[in-house]
């Protein structure tokens, strides 16, 4: 796929990077959430994926989304995480495995990411609910409530790692 790409002069890819869930980074409960090398952790396919791009001469841009069934009681990948602290520091451990300083197992530093997003459509069911509840026989919005939490999570994880908060859209 990346010579397909690089041929038709692509600079920026986006990549979800999928925090919970089937091919989740965080298969289970970090001991240490902001340590990019807890053993929960499996950020081989996100690796790769840097490396490629660099190889290439692409950027990445890393979209964040997806809780993984230890953070939100099994609600579904869908459904904002209870703690929205869980989210912040996963993203504090994705900011600094991809912070340009980082030794992969095989020796090799990985690739700077500087461009960081909060999940994906958040006034789509299919990636962020409920969209709406009921309070007191009104249906009021919940969506963007959770997306705002997400939000703050993702932006205060990544920036408060060396990379800062200049590029978290």
């Amino acid at each position: 796929m990346f010579p397909i790409l690089k041929s038709l002069k692509t600079q920026l890819i986006r990549i979800n990077m999928v925090w919970g869930g089937v091919n989740g980074v965080a298969r289970r409960r970090p001991v240490n959430p902001t340590n990019p090398n807890d053993p929960a952790y499996d950020w081989s396919a996100y690796d790769r994926t840097a490396n490629y791009a660099q190889q290439y001469g692409m950027k990445v841009v890393f979209a964040i989304l997806f809780t993984p069934p230890w953070a939100n009681g099994a609600a579904g990948v869908n459904v904002a995480p209870k703690n929205p602290l869980d989210l912040q520091r996963f993203a504090v451990a994705a900011a600094k495995r991809y912070g340009g300083t980082f030794k992969a197992a095989d020796g090799r530093t990985l690739p700077a990411v500087r461009y960081w997003l909060a999940w994906n459509e958040p006034n789509n069911p299919a990636f962020l609910r409920p969209q709406y509840r009921k309070v007191g026989g009104r249906w009021i919005p919940q969506s963007p409530i959770d997306y705002a939490k997400i939000c703050n999570a993702i932006y205060r994880g990544i920036s408060i790692t060396t990379i800062g908060a200049s590029k978290v859209a």
